[in-house]
């Protein structure tokens, strides 16, 4: 390294530390000029909560919380058991969906798959088929087992398990995807249904596809979206976990999206596609695309699936 870019290191590190230093030693600043984010609603006074704080508080685990313990009870019980049996239970016309083919199998050794798995950023534009989109959302979230519960009052009831672990077998979150450029597909916004592990058609027009491309907060440079094959979008319906966790379980609920991505991008991986999270999405456009009010459902997480560049 030569004399100026020793000087030019130096001066990046002081500035970054600099940086951090203010944010972390001054988090009560209230600034009103331009603010970071860390900043930004990093208030605790009460004319000025953090959002971010009140959450943290308010889902901690308590000691001798009668109420907490009661609800939980609740789904212990036969008539909660028979519930979550039902769960991803709907009436879906047949016209409204289309069957998965069967994919590709994951042959990659799992610790191989772990140490090859990268944020790919870049993509060809290339077509994937649908029997790999299928590969892709069965290891996301699709149904892997069976299992029979007995009852207390007698009799039985089966309950489906998933490959993404779920607090309680609660499962409120749903993979939509908005399809750009798959074999078979025509180009719309569709929702993977476990029970019946096919897509259901939610928008079958490109310009609601168009839309979602616009959704972005990214410019093309940056993340090239339109050279993508498939927008997942998590869906959540926080209140299926909070209405027996609590405000803890918005927690899990994001646990959970966790869980489902990270499943997608190692099969991703495997297939030799590539992938990335991506946060870049401007909320209330996709709530508005699909129909959604954003509070009883809403969009917590985005994946970009493309062939590598």
């Amino acid at each position: 390294m030569s004399k100026d870019q020793e000087v030019q290191s130096d001066i990046l590190i002081h500035s970054a530390l600099r940086g951090n230093s203010y944010d972390i030693y001054l988090p009560w600043f209230k600034s009103i000029a331009f603010r970071t984010q860390s900043l930004r609603y990093n208030h605790t006074d009460a004319e000025a909560p953090s959002p971010a704080q009140e959450y943290l508080v308010s889902a901690r685990c308590q000691r001798n919380d009668p109420e907490s313990e009661n609800s939980i009870e609740m789904y212990l019980a036969d008539t909660g058991l028979t519930t979550l049996s039902f769960m991803g239970e709907e009436d879906i016309e047949k016209s409204d969906t289309i069957s998965l083919p069967k994919g590709p199998s994951l042959e990659l050794e799992l610790g191989q798959a772990l140490a090859q798995r990268r944020s790919i950023r870049n993509f060809t534009g290339d077509v994937i088929g649908l029997d790999y989109l299928s590969t892709i959302l069965r290891a996301g979230n699709g149904i892997s087992a069976e299992a029979t519960v007995p009852l207390m009052t007698g009799g039985e009831v089966k309950m489906n398990y998933r490959t993404s672990p779920s607090a309680g077998g609660l499962y409120p979150i749903e993979i939509y995807m908005g399809v750009i450029n798959v074999k078979g597909l025509n180009k719309g916004i569709y929702r993977y249904h476990p029970k019946t592990d096919s897509l259901v058609k939610v928008i079958q027009n490109a310009s609601s596809v168009d839309a979602l491309l616009n959704s972005c907060a990214l410019p093309e440079e940056t993340l090239p979206c339109s050279r993508a094959n498939v927008i997942f979008l998590l869906i959540a319906r926080p209140w299926k976990t909070m209405r027996k966790y609590g405000n803890r379980g918005l927690k899990f609920v994001y646990q959970e999206a966790g869980a489902i991505s990270q499943n997608i991008h190692l099969a991703v991986g495997s297939l030799g596609l590539g992938s990335v999270d991506c946060a870049g999405f401007y909320d209330q456009d996709i709530h508005k695309i699909i129909n959604i009010d954003g509070i009883n459902q809403a969009l917590i997480h985005a994946i970009v699936l493309g062939v590598p560049g």
